[in-house]
């Protein structure tokens, strides 16, 4: 209830932060976005949430104007309509106001660059990434949602229910359904826990749906 009520009122925590001249961390995947990106920015806003909710408001953004279709069939319409896209007023407003800051997830070379305090990531580095003196998670693996998992875990929590369904589908997605050559150990192991957590029985048939 606490991950579903913290998405559905991010857009008017982000004004309501605005009109308060308050902290704002914008967590937002590369510019084409996918599954991948979506959902790993959802969690990792939900996680700094958690730990730093009373000093910062985070807000996970859609890169574009639209969030993925396979995205919508993993977190739902409803739900994938309450997110906040880079092409709203909304969050055009709020980038340009004050001093906002960005956590990159699934990218690690973006426009948002000088502003960001944080990257996780799964593929190789970009220069400006390895000479930021920031917190950085990258990491070669098959998804940014099995990092961004593992450091969910490592604040000593669960996952609830439908957060695990939706980072074990995406890591699913991300590996083509644990293709050999597409995941790593790591891996493995956040897409069993995953699939415990989210009490997922036929891996097969969630991956076909979701394809």
């Amino acid at each position: 209830a606490a991950f579903f009520a913290f998405l559905q009122g991010r857009r008017a925590a982000m004004n309501a932060a605005v009109a308060a001249h308050g902290s704002i961390v914008f967590v937002i995947g590369h510019d084409n976005p996918d599954t991948d990106t979506v959902v790993s920015a959802m969690a990792e806003a939900f996680r700094q949430h958690l730990l730093n909710g009373d000093r910062s408001t985070f807000v996970p953004v859609v890169p574009g104007h639209r969030v993925p279709d396979e995205t919508v069939e993993l977190i739902g319409a409803e739900l994938a309509a309450q997110l906040v896209q880079t092409d709203d007023a909304d969050y055009r407003s709020a980038a340009n106001t004050g001093r906002p800051e960005w956590i990159m997830v699934d990218h690690s070379l973006g426009k948002e660059q000088p502003n960001t305090r944080a990257i996780i990531d799964h593929h190789f580095p970009s220069e400006i990434a390895l000479v930021q003196q920031i917190s950085r998670r990258i990491i070669f693996a098959g998804s940014t949602c099995g990092l961004v998992a593992q450091k969910f875990y490592g604040l000593g929590r669960e996952i609830p229910q439908r957060l695990a369904e939706f980072l074990h589908g995406t890591t699913l997605m991300d590996t083509e359904n644990r293709l050999p050559g597409k995941m790593t150990a790591l891996d493995a192991l956040m897409m069993n826990r995953l699939q415990a957590a989210s009490g997922m029985a036929d891996e097969r048939a969630f991956y076909q749906r979701l394809m």
